[in-house]
């Protein structure tokens, strides 16, 4: 994987980055798997800044995150891409 630093600490990069990597589909409801097209913009997450949705079919809230081993993590994207980063390289992520 190509996780180019000077870019990913960039909010936008990085969300681009995650969905690129995790949802190369597009994100979609992980209930019924309407696109978030059929969602309505529900709230920005305080600590992680993520846009969350709410499924227009179902009613489901999900982000960038649900669907994935970091679903419920408060980490802003640059930080999870970094994260990320350092485990591909066999970096200690103190």
């Amino acid at each position: 994987m190509d996780f180019p630093i000077h870019s990913l600490i960039d909010e936008a990069q990085a969300e681009a980055w995650v969905l690129a990597h995790f949802h190369p589909e597009g994100v979609s409801c992980p209930k019924c798997q309407a696109s978030v097209s059929v969602a309505r913009h529900f709230r920005k997450t305080a600590t992680s800044g993520l846009q969350v949705y709410r499924c227009k079919r179902c009613e489901s809230i999900y982000n960038l995150y649900s669907g994935t081993v970091f679903a419920g993590t408060q980490f802003r994207l640059s930080q999870m891409v970094l994260l990320l980063r350092g485990v591909c390289q066999g970096v200690s992520s103190s």
